[in-house]
């Protein structure tokens, strides 16, 4: 509290603060403290207390951004009551991130509907449609509400799938360069992937590129869901090719099939080209278990994605390797 104390003032004391302004730092000491309300609160109590002392014109949003964490926190601990309190003493700011802790304040709560009212009704008075959106934070701060929306309306499960998937394409077509909003696209087409196609293999190859698409465009953009996004991916289009070479060898096959795995392929090799190898690494044993790939093409594209990763980390893979030699 001493070292908070004075690194607060030094820095809130020599310049102007606003929440542009501030070094990394004074949000990354946050970040470095244990994630329990008893921890963090004395924190920002006394962020509050000091920033209270400056000139109310200059520190009132930062006030409020202290505000909006303490209801985080508190909300996070189950503490109801003290998030609602921040969140009053927030309001006098006009933060637009206050809309998104309000709602998930009230989910948390069980207000479900009233949860999902209040986020659209918010989105649409903080961010006009006829205002475009240039600062990063801004653009940051809608993309997050927006999909928080998308989330909702799937939680509630009252709405039609094309109304679900156009609130997470919204978020992509104004943020496309983030990995929240492409992962959970993509885990809402696979999702769906079964209700609309019947388990029919014919009608599934269109749906599995959109997934694969944008599994691979989360990964570019962050590791957050690797774990989830990368086993996924490769699963997907790996037996999507195993079902092809099914259907070629017993008649089946049409056209259309073959030129939905040719476009998968493709979709693969550019992730190929993009990715990093480590994160390949994370499902190495995987790609090695299906190195006996019926299909050609698929062999093709996975002996290139096993030979990236080998030649940048051929201790590792070796070991991995070894038990398929035979």
């Amino acid at each position: 509290m001493l070292s908070e104390l004075e690194h607060s003032f030094t820095e809130l004391q020599s310049s102007a603060p606003s929440l542009s302004q501030l070094p990394p730092h004074f949000t990354d000491r946050l970040e470095m403290t244990q994630n329990s309300f008893r921890a963090k609160e004395p924190i920002l109590a006394l962020r509050r207390a000091l920033l209270s002392l400056g000139p109310q014109s200059r520190s009132k949003e930062l006030v409020g951004e202290c505000w909006l964490q303490s209801a985080r926190v508190a909300r996070k601990a189950g503490h109801h009551q003290t998030a609602f309190n921040a969140l009053l003493n927030a309001e006098n700011t006009h933060l637009a991130e206050l809309v998104t802790e309000k709602a998930k304040w009230l989910w948390s709560k069980g207000d479900v509907h009233e949860a999902l009212i209040v986020l659209q009704k918010g989105v649409t008075q903080c961010f006009p449609d006829d205002q475009p959106l240039t600062d990063p934070r801004s653009l940051q701060t809608k993309s997050r509400a927006m999909l928080l929306v998308g989330r909702f309306m799937e939680e509630t499960a009252n709405f039609e799938s094309n109304a679900i998937m156009k609130a997470y394409k919204d978020v992509t077509n104004l943020l496309p360069e983030w990995e929240d909003g492409n992962f959970y696209l993509a885990k809402y087409y696979d999702k769906v992937m079964p209700m609309v196609t019947d388990n029919k293999l014919e009608k599934q190859g269109n749906l599995i590129r959109y997934i694969v698409t944008y599994f691979g465009k989360a990964l570019q953009f962050g590791n957050q869901y690797i774990y989830q996004a990368m086993p996924r991916m490769l699963s997907l289009w790996l037996d999507f090719g195993a079902k092809v070479c099914e259907c070629e060898k017993a008649g089946r096959a049409d056209r259309q099939m073959r030129q939905e795995l040719g476009k998968i392929n493709a979709a693969v090799s550019e992730h190929c080209d993009n990715l990093a190898p480590y994160q390949f690494l994370t499902a190495f044993s995987q790609l090695i278990s299906r190195v006996c790939h019926s299909s050609d093409e698929v062999f093709t594209v996975l002996m290139t994605i096993v030979a990236k990763v080998f030649l940048k980390y051929p201790q590792q893979a070796m070991w991995l390797m070894t038990a398929v030699s035979k």
